[in-house]
């Protein structure tokens, strides 16, 4: 510069341009600064990117875009942030507030990505803050708030980790919408009074209907609906609570009567209510299944005592035959509970194991009556048979189960009407009647030497029938081969000829331990 100032010393006539060009170039580069915000807005404004990326590269060269950015940013918040303060003042105008909120979030979102992923990160950042600030919690309009918002961030096409910061924020507030659904259902069950009867049916109507809505309401949001799903186990938690309070399940409550005393029937409805709801949802009701799964064994154990009371042995002079007025009694007052408790008593697979565990009682009470070959007394055995059959019918046949005394079974057909050594040799076809069984008949019709079964365990007849009935087949078996195994040694070391029930035990024995329908459920249910 002095060099050229030495070769033209009139530059110094023109020192005084100095001042003058730096004012101006200072005047320039601030309307050049203010054109270029007033470009950034508009384009941010017009969605325009091409414009937004010109305005931001003359603000970068000017050295000021960072304190454009903030400006921009806290514009926008600050707007968000009345808009918000609004929608809190005046929730009843949320319907006409809230879409313009979610669409300024919306619009605010889509200008900062144009700005670049780390302003976007800050205008969620201040927007989260905005919202814990000023959205409460339990907000009537926050579950659409969320909704829409999540539809929102859903729907971007920006970076998942740059909205982190919006989600976050919404988590407090899912957490709330939980929480008042679990609180809206809580408040169904509280006022319904389950003890009542005209509450207990309309209970499972309307807490259903309330559990699906709740449900049906966050079907948008997967986690939200996963949780709500969970929220019904803690909801039937306290369903079974209340019910199994009212329940009353001891004593006269037991016993069939032949009317349904007052408490009976709110069992059988609060069983029923029990039953109804865990139908609806059986992964979240667990705890009502389990409640309705004991009080249903109870009831059905309370009815197999009765079934056994219910069959005492009759004494005459030279008769002895079972008393089958009573079961047939017990067995009516069974169908009467069971029409008022079809989810308990009245199920087709409880009346199918009562009636099986029935008739099985029945044959075995039978089986233990000698002189079995005397006429009189099969006369009656199959009077009985046929009127317990009936009676029998009168049970199943309602829910579905096939009529006992129609089933074509030869040997139970022929029971009391020939000799059992007779049935056994002129029958091959299978039989609902047990193997084991039909050796308690042989040994009825075998001579007075050869001992009872319940002889040769010192039991009474009504001890042995609760005996045997309990136990699994491989010891009712061993009893019985114990017992005739020692009979046929007994025949044979006398020197006897083997007699027409040795025989039929050496054919009965390749059969064994196989046994027929009857007594299958209660093999089943025992080894439970």
């Amino acid at each position: 510069m002095r060099w050229i100032v030495k070769e033209c010393p009139s530059l110094h006539e023109i020192s005084w341009l100095v001042p003058t060009i730096g004012e101006r170039m200072k005047k320039a580069t601030n309307e050049l600064q203010s054109s270029s915000s007033e470009e950034l807005r508009r384009g941010l404004d017009t969605l325009n990117a091409s414009t937004v990326s010109a305005a931001l590269r003359a603000l970068k060269n000017l050295g000021s875009i960072d304190g454009e950015l903030e400006s921009v940013l806290t514009r926008a918040m600050s707007s968000l942030d009345s808009s918000f303060l609004e929608l809190a003042a005046a929730p009843t105008m949320a319907s006409s507030l809230l879409p313009s909120v979610v669409n300024g979030v919306a619009t605010q979102m889509e200008q900062s990505a144009l700005l670049g992923e780390n302003h976007l990160t800050k205008v969620c950042e201040r927007l989260g803050r905005t919202m814990r600030a000023r959205v409460p919690l339990d907000a009537p309009y926050a579950l659409r708030l969320v909704q829409s918002l999540s539809r929102v961030i859903s729907s971007s096409p920006l970076t998942p980790s740059s909205l982190n910061p919006l989600v976050e924020a919404m988590r407090p507030l899912k957490h709330a919408i939980l929480t008042q659904s679990l609180s809206r259902l809580h408040e169904v069950i509280n006022d319904h009074d389950l003890s009542a009867s005209a509450h207990s049916s309309r209970f499972v109507e309307v807490l259903t209907t309330r559990m699906e809505e709740e449900l049906r309401q966050l079907e948008w949001d997967s986690e939200l609906h996963g949780e709500a799903t969970k929220n019904l186990g803690k909801c039937f938690d306290l369903v079974t609570a209340k019910i199994e309070s009212a329940l009353k399940l001891d004593g006269s409550s037991l016993l069939l009567g032949e009317r349904i005393s007052s408490t009976q029937h709110s069992n059988y409805r609060l069983l029923q209510c029990s039953h109804s709801l865990a139908s609806h949802w059986p992964p979240q009701a667990q705890s009502l299944l389990r409640l309705h799964r004991e009080s249903t064994s109870l009831l059905t154990s309370s009815v197999k005592r009765g079934i056994i009371v219910s069959l005492p042995f009759k004494y005459t002079i030279s008769l002895i035959i079972i008393n089958i007025q009573e079961l047939v009694s017990y067995l009516s007052r069974l169908s009467l509970h069971s029409s008022h408790s079809p989810s308990a008593l009245g199920r087709s697979d409880i009346v199918a194991t009562v009636t099986d565990r029935t008739l099985l009682a029945f044959l075995v009470h039978a089986s233990l009556v000698r002189p079995m070959e005397e006429e009189s007394v099969r006369v009656q055995l199959r009077k009985d048979l046929d009127s317990l059959l009936n009676s029998l019918d009168e049970v199943a046949i309602p829910v579905g189960l096939p009529s006992y005394s129609k089933r074509e079974d030869v040997i139970m057909n022929g029971l009391f009407k020939k000799r059992m050594n007779e049935i056994i040799s002129s029958s091959s076809h299978s039989s609902s009647i047990p193997s084991w069984l039909l050796v308690h008949f042989l040994i009825a019709d075998s001579p007075s030497d050869l001992m009872s079964p319940h002889e040769s365990v010192q039991y009474t007849k009504e001890e042995y029938v609760k005996w045997v009935l309990c136990q699994a087949d491989p010891e009712r078996l061993k009893i019985l081969s114990g017992l005739l195994d020692a009979y046929t040694a007994t025949v044979v070391h006398k020197g006897t000829r083997l007699n027409s029930i040795t025989c039929r035990w050496n054919e009965l024995r390749i059969q064994l331990p196989s046994y027929g329908r009857i007594d299958r459920g209660i093999e089943e249910e025992n080894r439970v």
